[in-house]
């Protein structure tokens, strides 16, 4: 801290003495400086907040189409397996109606198409 040295003539003695007077208020330019570090502190700390933020957004917003994707995959996978499925019941059922393994016939599939959409 800076001392300003202040000049104080005593009355009828015509001397001058130099007294040590400490400032009142603090000096503008050291607090300029802690605002500043504390702005930009503060700037930085939102930066990275923000930057988390958007990460965060993204990988959730990634994560929901790749949810929608396995999921897509699980009932085509399901639909697959149903259909193998049928068709083996479809062969079978006419060889265990007659008791004939030998008794099947061509199988047909059949799309059922709607024209009306």
């Amino acid at each position: 801290m800076k001392m300003n040295l202040k000049s104080v003539e005593r009355r009828g003695s015509g001397v001058e003495s130099r007294t040590p007077v400490l400032p009142s208020t603090p000096d503008p330019r050291l607090s300029t400086g802690r605002s500043a570090v504390a702005l930009v502190i503060t700037l930085i700390m939102l930066a990275v907040i923000t930057f988390l933020a958007v990460t965060f957004l993204v990988l959730s917003h990634r994560e929901r189409g790749s949810v929608t994707t396995t999921t897509d995959q699980a009932t085509a996978q399901f639909a697959a397996d149903e259909a193998l499925e049928r068709a083996k019941v479809e062969l079978l059922a006419t060889m265990l109606a007659f008791n004939n393994d030998q008794a099947y016939d061509l199988i047909v599939s059949t799309n059922y198409i709607n024209p009306a959409g």
